[in-house]
């Protein structure tokens, strides 16, 4: 009888000791899990800012762009419209 009270005995503190080992890998999976989770939104919130950057870069040259061409039309439009020799009416010919 004494055998089989040890017995239990150790038993039962032997299972309580793989709960709280099981418990405690448990818990550090999800600390790990957790980690890992708030990382990745780290990274994904800065990839998004460097991202929104970028186009804001390339929108300003766009922008820029455009402008000098604008600007380079209206320079060749006016020396167009200045020099006669380009136009139909200067050489006679009608339309």
């Amino acid at each position: 009888m004494d055998e089989f009270l040890l017995f239990s005995l150790g038993t039962g503190a032997a299972m309580m000791l793989v709960l709280n080992a099981i418990t405690e890998i448990d818990s550090w999976r999800k600390r790990r899990h957790m980690k890992r989770v708030q990382r990745v939104k780290r990274e994904l919130a800065e990839t998004q800012r460097n991202l929104e950057a970028l186009a804001l870069q390339h929108q300003a040259w766009l922008n820029a762009q455009a402008h000098e061409a604008r600007k380079a039309l209206i320079v060749e439009s006016f020396i167009a419209s200045r020099d006669p020799q380009d136009t139909a009416v200067s050489r006679g010919r009608t339309r």
